[in-house]
């Protein structure tokens, strides 16, 4: 990782400036000793600023030499056979770049003088810890963010065959892992230098994989931090199928915007009828309503409302209840017309990488701004500032390539999570 080397700009180099400065700094160094797990060394290949540009950033891209037998067959002077006292023709090496945008981003914090008054060391260590933390966070998410925008490096859980098919009980399991660590390594991905893939994992979709009763299931690092060249990661939680973990709360969930499922009506018992076909729920669906006309609780046009799928007794009806597992909603009038229900559940992202999945950059464009009291159109010294502001980004190796495009290293599995 590129050793952070942050630009200082102060409107008066004051002891107040000086003293944020210096905490600011050694903040966002100790960030980047323990980064967050979307910027952990290793995952990602560094991108730097293309001189004589705005925001552009670019990365080498040299592919490996694809193997060759000829088909299993001998062939005097083809590749890779060689003809007695004939040296073989040279090729050329597959040689490129890529480029992505960069993007500038900031935020600001300001104090009062009367809050600088009471304890200004402390405020000034605590601007200092927020943020520079906040300008790590913010790139960490960003990646993430483009990690989950991913379209071709994705797996469903439970094999299902995609966003709107999933349902509540289809949650990550041992073998979504294993599945995807044999696809990677059937596309010839190396693991890390550790042996293992790597996995970001959210805390609630944790839950369910170490809930995974499997043979050869889920081991706390605990259990083998010893054995680990470099020790375990910041915040490794264990390993499953050759993949160590560490978790994130800030991966974000997508509400799944499931197919509209058309109601001929809602009677007294709670019963739902499709109009046609298999409505495809199971128990625990969230499924939302635009409207819900008649008795009891209604859902209208401008205060929407959600429902969880009870009971499920055939292919063309279900029950349903105002909480996940809650009691049996039912109207007052024996006849209701609905809006459609579509299924609508949390879906969560799990990523396992293979080393360099994707390509960021650049810290050394973050710079750091204190104004002490005094500055900025503040001639009664009523507040002092500090904030960031820098330029950086992202992209998936494998996706949208203009020279040769390198072998996917990352899979993306969604599921849903018991607990959301």
């Amino acid at each position: 990782m590129a050793v952070l080397t942050p630009a200082i700009t102060v409107s008066a180099m004051t002891n107040f400036a000086a003293t944020v400065v210096t905490l600011v700094e050694k903040k966002l160094e100790e960030n980047l000793r323990s980064p967050l797990p979307f910027l952990n060394p290793g995952n990602y290949r560094t991108a730097k600023f293309v001189k004589g540009t705005n925001n552009t950033l670019r990365y080498l891209n040299i592919p490996d030499m694809v193997a060759t037998t000829n088909s299993g067959s001998f062939s005097a002077g083809t590749a890779p056979w060689l003809e007695e006292g004939t040296p073989p023709a040279s090729e050329v090496l597959a040689f490129g770049y890529e480029e992505f945008s960069a993007y500038q981003a900031g935020r600001t914090l300001t104090v009062s003088d009367k809050a600088l008054q009471e304890n200004p060391v402390d405020l000034m260590a605590n601007m200092a810890d927020k943020i520079s933390r906040n300008a790590i966070e913010t790139a960490n998410l960003w990646v993430q963010d483009k990690l989950k925008a991913s379209t071709t490096n994705v797996m469903y859980a439970n094999g299902s065959a995609g966003l709107t098919a999933l349902g509540y009980d289809d949650l990550l399991a041992g073998a979504d892992v294993k599945d995807a660590v044999a696809l990677l390594s059937a596309a010839n991905v190396s693991p890390f230098s550790d042996g293992s893939y790597h996995g970001i994992i959210h805390p609630l979709v944790k839950r369910d994989l170490m809930s995974d009763n499997e043979a050869g299931g889920w081991i706390d690092a605990q259990r083998y931090q010893g054995n680990v060249a470099g020790g375990l990661m910041n915040g490794e939680l264990g390993s499953y199928g050759g993949v160590r973990f560490v978790e994130s709360a800030i991966i974000t969930p997508t509400v799944q915007a499931g197919t509209a499922v058309n109601i001929t009506a809602v009677y007294t018992t709670g019963v739902f009828t499709t109009v046609a076909g298999d409505h495809g729920f199971v128990v625990g669906d969230k499924l939302t309503f635009a409207t819900i006309g008649g008795g009891g609780t209604q859902f209208t046009a401008t205060v929407p409302g959600a429902l969880y799928v009870r009971t499920v007794p055939s292919s063309t009806t279900f029950t349903t209840s105002a909480t996940r597992g809650g009691t049996l909603f039912t109207w007052n009038t024996a006849d209701v017309t609905s809006s459609p229900a579509v299924k609508a559940n949390a879906l969560y992202s799990t990523y396992i990488l293979g080393p360099d999945s994707y390509a960021f950059g650049d810290w050394n464009a973050i710079e750091v701004f204190v104004t002490p009291p005094g500055g900025h159109t503040d001639p009664l010294h009523q507040s002092a500032l500090i904030g960031w502001k820098g330029y950086f980004g992202a992209k998936l190796l494998g996706e949208v390539y203009t020279t040769t495009a390198p072998v996917p290293r990352m899979k993306r599995i969604v599921s849903t999570a018991a607990l959301a």
